[in-house]
């Protein structure tokens, strides 16, 4: 797969989820699969998410599935039609076959059902080209 072009510069993770509790874990969960001293920045919301992502594009953004009043396919998709290239990977207790292939469909880079393990996300991070790097 080659150098990680990612490796010196500290990347931007957008973590996207209406339970702060929540934001907090994958967090962790990020940095437990390898990725740390990298900048994260949250919203409580689709909307909040959208504003965030065009004001400073993060690299990566991990977001929940079910939110109010913009959900995560939503914000995948508005993303994308507004010409977002983000990677942009899912975490949702809704595990169901349709509910996975339509984030894939948007263009979901992974999509990981609740609970997950850091070592499960790591994978989805590598299959979606990111690998752990630590800045700092």
């Amino acid at each position: 797969m080659g150098a990680d072009p990612f490796a010196e510069v500290p990347l931007r993770f957008l973590i996207v989820d209406d339970s702060a509790a929540a934001r907090a874990t994958i967090r962790r969960a990020i940095e437990l699969a390898g990725f740390t001293g990298h900048t994260f920045v949250e919203a409580a919301n689709g909307p909040e998410a959208l504003k965030i992502s065009l004001q400073t594009p993060p690299d990566f953004v991990l977001c929940d599935w079910y939110m109010s009043p913009l959900n995560g396919l939503r914000v995948l998709q508005t993303a994308r039609a507004q010409g977002s290239r983000v990677r942009f990977g899912f975490v949702s207790s809704d595990t169901s076959a349709e509910t996975q292939q339509a984030a894939m469909t948007a263009g979901a880079d992974f999509f990981l059902g609740k609970p997950y393990t850091s070592v499960e996300l790591r994978a989805a991070f590598e299959k979606a080209g990111f690998q752990p790097t630590q800045v700092g």
